[in-house]
């Protein structure tokens, strides 16, 4: 597991439209296909997902390109940070900025509720050097499970 923050501003997205999920439904389907490319979770997850739609302490986003849901974040909130969460982009939108859009809200979040930006991230899914690239900086890292041989 990596935890990160973000140090500078980096938002050179163009075509992606960023906002609060509007629909839990949508918003975890974007979310399954991101990770699992299937929705064959969608009932736990839709459960698990409802209850944050009003919180206060939460806040689900979706990132948009030509009017279809193409990414997903959740953010959570504690009284000095906001954590960041369940950066996927739908595997058709992948190379198109929608995580680097997604960020640079959440980094805008950060900046006007006066919170530090954090992310975690699991080193097996790759995509710590995607993070450094858009101006994140590694503040942890604890190895969770191995692999036997490695």
């Amino acid at each position: 597991m990596t935890v990160l923050t973000a140090t500078r501003e980096r938002n050179d997205v163009v075509g992606v439209e960023v906002g609060r999920a509007r629909s839990a439904d949508v918003w975890v389907d974007a979310y399954l296909k991101a990770f699992y490319g299937e929705l064959g979770l969608s009932p736990t997850v839709r459960k698990i997902v409802k209850p944050l739609m009003g919180s206060d302490s939460s806040t689900l986003l979706e990132a948009k390109v030509d009017g279809e849901v193409a990414g997903t974040l959740a953010a959570y909130r504690t009284d000095r940070i906001l954590g960041v969460y369940c950066v996927g982009t739908v595997p058709g939108f992948r190379r198109r900025g929608v995580a680097g859009a997604l960020l640079a809200h959440a980094r805008g979040l950060a900046l006007a509720e006066r919170r530090t930006l954090i992310l975690q991230t699991l080193e097996s899914d790759g995509v710590v050097a995607f993070y450094l690239r858009r101006g994140f900086r590694v503040l942890y890292r604890k190895v969770l499970m191995t692999k036997k041989g490695y």
